[in-house]
């Protein structure tokens, strides 16, 4: 399995959530308002990770605006303008952190665990006298 030689199934399934829910809310038809129930959240839940490692993060708090943002009611030209805008940021920025893997594991993993991850193999070369 690719997935736990990759990061984790946690950073895995994070980022399925929050990129379908960007998927389906641009190309999804007929869905325009029932689709943020799902983003909105999952934003959310990403940018309160962000900002519990470090609260001066300031993407951390852009996530939080944003889902602020895509939670409101706007007229209809605005609804039909600036949500679609606001989303593509969010997957455009996604697809590029989850480009590089060791970007994606350090939001969401944190730093901590991938240096202990790194470590590992050199911890368990060292116990059994192998360099």
């Amino acid at each position: 399995m690719a997935c736990p030689q990759a990061g984790g199934l946690h950073s895995f399934a994070f980022a399925v959530l929050l990129l379908s829910g960007c998927y389906i809310t641009l190309f999804g038809p007929r869905n325009e308002y029932l689709s943020f129930i799902v983003l909105t959240p999952s934003i959310t839940a990403l940018a309160l990770v962000m900002i519990a490692r470090a609260d001066a993060d300031y993407r951390g708090w852009l996530l939080i605006l944003a889902a602020v943002g895509l939670g409101f009611v706007w007229h209809m030209d605005v609804n039909s303008a600036l949500k679609p805008a606001i989303v593509l940021a969010i997957y455009l920025w996604l697809t590029w952190l989850m480009a590089v893997p060791t970007r994606w594991r350090e939001i969401v993993e944190g730093d901590e665990t991938l240096r202990a991850k790194a470590s590992e193999p050199a911890v368990a070369r060292a116990a059994t006298g192998n360099r």
